[in-house]
Formats: C-alpha cells, sequence, structure tokens
C-alpha cells in the first residue's frame, strides 16, 4: 500500500529525511552495525506504512466506509422504478369424454401463464429525498473519520519511532560513558598501586563506574519499552515489537 496522503507525505518526507538510514530493530537487544546476519531494521515510512495496512481500527473503519457506501446505493435504488415479469407453463392429463363419438379418451391440457407488473413511487413526503441526503452525509462522515484516524496513527507512528531513535542514541551515550569510566579506573588503578595517587580515587571512580552501569541498564529498558510501544502503535495490542 503506497502512502499517498497530501497531508502525511511532506512532514514524513522531511522526517525521514532528516533521520537518513537509522534503523529500527527486530531484536530486544542491540546488534552491531557490522554484523552481517543482523535483522533488517525499518524505517519511520515503512513503519507507517506497517501501521496502515495492519491496524485494526483501520480495518474496522475500511467497513464502515464500505457500509456506508452499501446504504447511499440503497438510498439511490429506492427512488428508482421497480418491474417485475412472471411466466409459467402447465400440463394436466386424464380422461375425457369425446363430444363426437361420447367415448372416453385420453388427453393433455396445456396452461400457460404470463405476468408483468411495475412500480414507482413518486413521492412519500421528501422521505426518500431525506434518506437519500443523510446516506451521502454517512458516507463522507466516515470517509472523514478514516482519513482523520489514518493521520492520527501516522502522527503516533512517527512519536513512537522518534522515541525509538532517542533512546538508542541515549544507550550508546550510555555505553560510551561507561567505557569511558572503565578506560580511567584501570589507569587510577595503576597509578594507586604505584603510589602515585590516593586510594580515595580509585573508590570514587569504582562508584561512578556502578551509577554508568545502572545508567546503562535504565537506557537498554528505556529503549526496548519504546521498540514495544512502536509496536503498539502500529498494530494494537496484538502486535509486537517491530
Amino acid at each position: 500500500m503506497m502512502i499517498n496522503t497530501p497531508v502525511l507525505r511532506p512532514w514524513m518526507r522531511g522526517i525521514t529525511l532528516c533521520l537518513g538510514f537509522l534503523l529500527v530493530g527486530y531484536a530486544t537487544g542491540f546488534a552491531s552495525d557490522s554484523t552481517k546476519n543482523a535483522p533488517k531494521g525499518w524505517t519511520l515510512e515503512e513503519c507507517v506504512r506497517y501501521a496502515l495496512e495492519h491496524n485494526l481500527s483501520l480495518q474496522q473503519g475500511a467497513l464502515q466506509v464500505n457500509g456506508a457506501k452499501l446504504d447511499l446505493q440503497a438510498a439511490r435504488l429506492a427512488m428508482t422504478p421497480t418491474l417485475n415479469a412472471s411466466a409459467g407453463l402447465a400440463f394436466n392429463s386424464g380422461r375425457a369424454i369425446d363430444p363426437f363419438t361420447n367415448t372416453f379418451i385420453e388427453r393433455t391440457v396445456e396452461s400457460n401463464q404470463l405476468g408483468i407488473n411495475g412500480s414507482w413511487l413518486i413521492y412519500q413526503g421528501s422521505q426518500l429525498q431525506h434518506q437519500l441526503k443523510a446516506a451521502r452525509l454517512g458516507q463522507g462522515a466516515s470517509v472523514q473519520e478514516q482519513e482523520a484516524l489514518r493521520n492520527n496513527i501516522a502522527l503516533s507512528i512517527a512519536n513512537a519511532y522518534l522515541q525509538v531513535l532517542l533512546s538508542r542514541e541515549l544507550t550508546t551515550v550510555a555505553q560510551q560513558q561507561k567505557a569511558s569510566t572503565a578506560n580511567q579506573l584501570t589507569r587510577i588503578r595503576q597509578l594507586v598501586n604505584a603510589g602515585s595517587l590516593q586510594v580515595d580515587n580509585l573508590y570514587n571512580l569504582e562508584a561512578q563506574l556502578a551509577s554508568d552501569e545502572v545508567t546503562l541498564t535504565n537506557a537498554m529498558n528505556t529503549a526496548m519499552n519504546a521498540r514495544i510501544g512502536l509496536g503498539f502503535a502500529a498494530s494494537g495490542p496484538r502486535s509486537g515489537t517491530l
């Protein structure tokens, strides 16, 4: 399904260009970009397309739009004339008296029936006209509601997608901070062992490294929840992560 909604296309293209080739992973962990067997991620436009194709509310709305079209068609047909035709053929066999010889003979009687009737309701207190008008308004309203729902879902997907990207960046920053603290801890431990620094410096960096590990764990949990939230935004409670 191609996304051709005029309202969505400009900002979707802009966000996609700004984000570039940033991807959303399928797995709950974070794989290296250089890993050949890593699953291909999804771009923002692919996420929006998936949501518009699989969202349950949109599918229900499509059924309502089709129902409104049928109501409009029925209202139009109610104003057209009706014509009915029927035909029948019957055979009756039995004994009868020959009027010429006054004797019993076997005889078959054939009968045909043909019928045709029509009707056309010209005026009924403008009831049919009002029904047709109501059906047109109902169809228009259902189409507008469906379009509004599509826009809301696309906006929700864009917000959830950005949350995923933000959480990934925060996780990367937390990983880099932990690695930096670990490197400093190695250097400070060497200086402490050599007697160049007080042991208090070593304890402070060990505490900092433990704090960095907590920050990294929280960032990874936030990133996982963001991917799960993106999956729910796309298809509702039945879907998993994207």
